[in-house]
């Protein structure tokens, strides 16, 4: 996967990110070079620049100067090497900076100011070995080499990873996931041997990936269409929602011995996202139709209220997103207002009641909110124009009202990110929200990383294969280890094979580590959601197995 990395400031250093293969000006142009960069032996050129120690240089000098010294290396992450050295000289223009590929030739990769002592590269690959060496220069010559320093960045390691089939060659795939210290709890669709489909939700043991339980739902029987779309982990509680035989279809299940409480369904629909409380669970989706909104009790699964959203048209409604605090729960979605236009819109309503306390209409045409999440600033969402630009905003959640809108240029969403199950493709934590979104069409995929209070588009970093067509499909920001973590798939060489990945990258914008993951035949292999706990990655999606069907895989990933 190539990254083209940002410039960022780094721990006191200004860091210049080296220009990844086929990321120059010309084409995604995010970082600089000094110098000419040129290829490090397999590895991305460019350059990187660093602070300062307060020297003087001569500007006529009739000597070379000194060759630095004390030069280190140190892997900061995967995908980050920082260098460290002292200036023994006073007559410097600037230091040449080499790297050598293992026991490849060194090859300079970029130039840097006179009296700078600390460079990051942050064009290195993960579980490589990389030596360095600098020297000085003026315009009497170059100085002496400094001593070699070598480092071997470091990889992410994959512990284990599950498949779950119900027979061989079926479409299953898994959607959503959820972690606590007793396991990973996974929900997704397995095909039958009768050619249907049924929900399964599976709790896995985190230190060996073994199945704890698994619950089975089959709605209708014989070929009856049953798929799991969302899940949500609360107080010991899993809540699930999706479709059974073309009704929205919600159940609670206990976390601990699998045991089901209760399953509700309300005809004609289906639920698309779930959140829940210590009273009950709250489902978006849509029924007959229109977009629904619905809460069920935590007891029984009685529904306490349900409420459509309806657009011009006779269909075509759909309620996407949801979340909720202590005042209210909040959905959004797109109405049809005409056979070929959308409206994005999001709503508050009274948690008890489910009455109306705000509506608001968002974007300009053809728009939809694609993910909700809370803020600093308020409630924030993600939405767009179908095949065109896509944005975030801020809304004030006592009166809807917006606080900002941030346009998000030249990226787009494709409504076959939606179709094919883009969930969550949005976080927030610590002042910062990302939001993730491809390219249109054959294309890349974008991180966008935006300020939370302000709504300032600060950074924006593209992920991708040289290949084609790269989706993302499900996004999460962990303010606890200030990450942000994407899965999704991208296309590799062969025309129509994908392979599922996972990347983490820092809130600088920074790849610390990317993986990526194939099944047993050249076919189509996806993540489709991912979760963290202290030390651990946990990703979801389905993987081809060696036929014309799929496998629901769960693997677990060390950070």
């Amino acid at each position: 996967m190539t990254r083209c990395n940002p410039i960022q400031m780094v721990a006191g250093l200004l860091t210049v990110a080296l220009v990844a293969a086929g990321c120059n000006s010309g084409s995604r142009g995010q970082g600089s070079a000094a110098g000419a960069p040129s290829n490090g032996g397999g590895s991305n050129g460019g350059v990187v620049t660093g602070g300062n120690n307060g020297g003087t240089g001569t500007s006529t000098p009739s000597s070379t100067p000194g060759a630095p010294s004390a030069l280190v290396a140190a892997a900061l992450s995967a995908t980050q090497v920082e260098l460290r050295w002292v200036d023994q000289a006073a007559n410097e223009i600037g230091f040449k900076v080499e790297r050598q590929l293992g026991t490849g030739a060194f090859v300079q990769i970029g130039v840097v100011a006179a009296d700078i002592t600390g460079v990051i590269d942050s064009a290195v690959n993960q579980s490589t070995a990389y030596s360095y060496r600098v020297r000085a220069f003026n315009a009497a010559g170059d100085s002496a080499y400094s001593n070699v320093a070598s480092v071997t960045t470091p990889g992410v390691v994959s512990e284990w990873q599950t498949l779950i089939f119900d027979v061989p060659m079926g479409v299953d795939t898994a959607v959503d996931v959820e972690v606590d210290a007793s396991g990973v709890y996974v929900a997704g669709t397995l095909e039958t041997i009768n050619g249907g489909q049924d929900i399964c939700v599976t709790k896995i043991h985190p230190s060996d990936g073994s199945v704890l339980w698994q619950q089975m739902v089959d709605g209708g029987g014989g070929g009856a269409v049953d798929q799991a779309h969302a899940l949500v982990l609360v107080a010991g509680d899993l809540y699930v929602t999706g479709v059974s035989d073309g009704d929205v279809w919600v159940c609670r299940i206990d976390a601990s011995l699998g045991r089901v409480f209760w399953q509700t369904t309300i005809a004609n629909g289906e639920g698309r996202e779930i959140v829940a409380d210590a009273s009950g669970a709250y489902i978006a989706g849509f029924k007959d139709g229109d977009a629904l909104m619905a809460k069920l009790a935590q007891a029984d699964g009685a529904i306490l209220w349900q409420e459509l959203e309806a657009g011009d048209a006779v269909t075509g409604d759909v309620a996407w997103s949801l979340t909720l605090d202590a005042t209210g729960v909040y959905g959004g979605g797109f109405t049809q207002n005409v056979a070929t236009d959308m409206d994005a819109w999001v709503s508050k309503r009274d948690l008890s009641s489910g009455a109306l306390l705000w509506e608001r209409n968002l974007g300009v045409a053809n728009d939809a909110c694609l993910g909700l999440s809370l803020g600093l600033s308020g409630v924030l969402v993600h939405g767009g124009e179908f095949l065109n630009t896509h944005w975030v905003a801020a809304v004030d959640p006592t009166t809807g009202a917006t606080v900002w809108t941030t346009a998000l240029p030249g990226t787009q969403f494709d409504v076959t990110d939606m179709v094919n199950g883009q969930r969550r493709a949005m976080g927030s934590d610590s002042n910062l929200v990302c939001v993730g979104a491809t390219t249109g069409g054959v294309g890349d995929v974008i991180i966008s990383y935006v300020h939370d209070v302000s709504g300032i588009l600060m950074n924006q970093v593209t992920l991708g294969s040289a290949a084609g067509e790269d989706r993302v499909y499900g996004l999460l920001v962990d303010g606890s280890s200030q990450a942000v973590f994407v899965t999704g798939s991208m296309e590799t060489s062969a025309a129509n094979d994908r392979d599922a990945y996972v990347v983490e990258l820092d809130f600088n914008g920074f790849v610390l580590w990317e993986q990526t993951f194939n099944g047993s035949a050249s076919k189509s292999d996806r993540g489709r959601a991912v979760a963290v706990d202290g030390a651990h990655v946990y990703a979801v999606g389905e993987m081809n197995n060696n036929g014309s069907g799929t496998d629901m895989w769960v693997k677990q990933l060390r950070k």
